[in-house]
């Protein structure tokens, strides 16, 4: 019996282990599928892997015929997701396949079709942004045509007046901007769109927004500032548009008068159009600064548009600037005062570091400022934001560091500073021993040099902090607005058709 057994093991374990090494290369290397979008002329094929295979080349083929005709293009890099392929017939389906190389074996995707955008029943779709002067007229994702035309009218079967053979946004994008209405005026837009001679038509009623109340004096533009950064607390540069309605065009605020006012923007672009009265509907498109509504009421005195968590943390904040710092103080020493204090009255919140149990607050400034308890992120927004109410040039960056425990690189963050005219990295949370009472200088006004022993970050397009370069006012603006990273909020302006075909 205890043969029988043994046998029967042996049996056993030899079947389980031709099962599990006999696997199929296919599937040894990763499954791949072929992802299709619809482009204008074309269709664009993501290269899709299950699971985290990395694919060393592949090719993406195509025919009319499910069963034969073939073609397509060979040898794309692995690094390249997808695939632009133009020039298709309209109004036609096509089938598509992948293979790709995974760890030297070559797999292949099934066969997926794909019905290419048609200029029959052309869809259309007309928004009104807001405002008067502008609507956007949007058709079919997909198409191409060889010229558009776009004429409005008052009546539906009224005679149409416009624009003949425009061109959309890009090469033939599929909006258009459309300068012709006013506050509450109903018109019919008409969409005439060519392709290799034939004509495809559409028609659509808009009525522009309601007429709103104009203000007449520019001290009214500060409660739509606090109403536009109300309770926005970490907004990582956000974009955002909003519009003023000025009695007269002689009172509107420009963008640098905007920018330089309220303390909460990087960056303020305006778009001004001027009614037949004389009155002006103007289009700001911001960029916010970190803690817009606690930058906005540093810089007008204006809070009743915190909340009590936000008011708590401007208070700190305005009490830690009343008592550090001195009107006569220059820059450097400003940086100084920040950087000392910060130390002096923080600690790295290491128990919850170690334990895995990090609170968010230690993430941002209420951790620091509130609970004295913070990670580098704590520390580098509550830098940044006070350099942002001194009107210091800063830059907030995150990369990796390697720390004296030898741990590895994992993600940090510190800034970089500009003094004089000139760039220096500072990182506050290294300068703070945990839990030592200790303040020391050695990531203090540091060059790109020496900070880069021991930190990685992406310094292509930065500043360089050599101790020698300077760069103007405007160059200094634009690096901060460059890598300040946006949260893309919804604009109509990138609106495409996503309906069916």
């Amino acid at each position: 019996m205890k043969k029988i057994i043994s046998i029967l093991m042996v049996l056993v374990i030899t079947i389980m282990t031709a099962m599990c090494t006999a696997v199929p290369a296919s599937a040894a290397a990763g499954k791949v599928r072929a992802k299709l979008n619809i482009i204008p002329g074309g269709v664009r094929v993501y290269c899709r892997v299950e699971g985290d295979k990395e694919v060393d080349k592949w090719s993406v083929m195509y025919s009319k015929n499910k069963d034969s005709g073939y073609k397509g293009y060979k040898n794309i890099s692995g690094s390249q997701d997808y695939y632009d392929i133009d020039n298709l017939e309209y109004d036609t389906k096509y089938y598509f396949y992948i293979t790709a190389v995974i760890n030297g074996k070559t797999v292949k995707s099934e066969i997926k079709e794909q019905k290419t955008a048609s200029f029959k029943n052309l869809e259309m779709m007309v928004l009104n942004d807001n405002y008067p002067g502008f609507v956007y007229v949007c058709w079919n994702k997909g198409l191409k045509p060889d010229s558009v035309s776009i004429f409005y009218s008052d009546k539906k079967n009224g005679k149409y007046i416009g624009y003949k053979n425009i061109k959309g946004e890009g090469d033939y994008g599929n909006t258009y901007s459309l300068p012709v209405f006013e506050f509450e005026k109903t018109v019919y837009v008409k969409l005439v769109l060519t392709h290799k001679g034939k004509s495809y038509s559409a028609i659509r009623q808009v009525t522009p927004p309601s007429k709103p109340k104009a203000i007449s004096k520019k001290s009214q533009v500060t409660d739509i500032v606090a109403k536009a950064v109300k309770e926005k607390r970490n907004t990582f540069y956000a974009q955002d548009t909003f519009y003023i309605y000025y009695k007269s065009k002689s009172i509107v605020m420009n963008a640098d008068e905007m920018f330089d006012k309220y303390g909460c923007f990087s960056s303020v672009d305006e778009k001004i159009y001027t009614l037949k009265d004389g009155s002006a509907y103007v289009r700001y498109k911001v960029k916010y600064k970190n803690y817009p509504n606690i930058l906005f009421a540093y810089a007008t005195g204006e809070t009743k548009h915190l909340n009590k968590e936000s008011k708590k943390n401007y208070d700190i904040l305005k009490k830690i600037i009343d008592s550090e710092i001195s009107d006569n103080f220059s820059d450097e020493e400003k940086v100084k005062a920040i950087h000392d204090y910060l130390v002096n009255n923080t600690d790295y919140d290491i128990v919850n570091y170690d334990k895995g149990t990090i609170p968010d607050r230690s993430y941002h400034i209420t951790g620091l400022l509130q609970y004295n308890k913070s990670v580098c992120q704590g520390y580098t927004e509550t830098f940044q934001l006070l350099m942002d109410m001194l009107k210091i040039n800063s830059i907030h960056i995150s990369g990796t560091a390697n720390n004296s425990t030898n741990s590895g690189y994992n993600g940090h963050a510190w800034n970089l500073v500009e003094i004089d005219g000139k760039w220096y990295y500072i990182d506050v949370t290294w300068d703070d021993p945990s839990n030592v009472k200790m303040l020391r200088y050695d990531y203090y006004l540091v060059t790109e040099a020496v900070l880069s022993k021991n930190h990685r970050w992406d310094k292509e397009g930065l500043p360089v902090s050599d101790g020698k370069k300077t760069y103007t006012d405007e160059q200094n603006r634009n690096f901060i607005k460059k890598f300040a990273p946006d949260y893309i909020y919804y604009d109509t302006t990138d609106w495409s058709y996503q309906g069916d075909y």
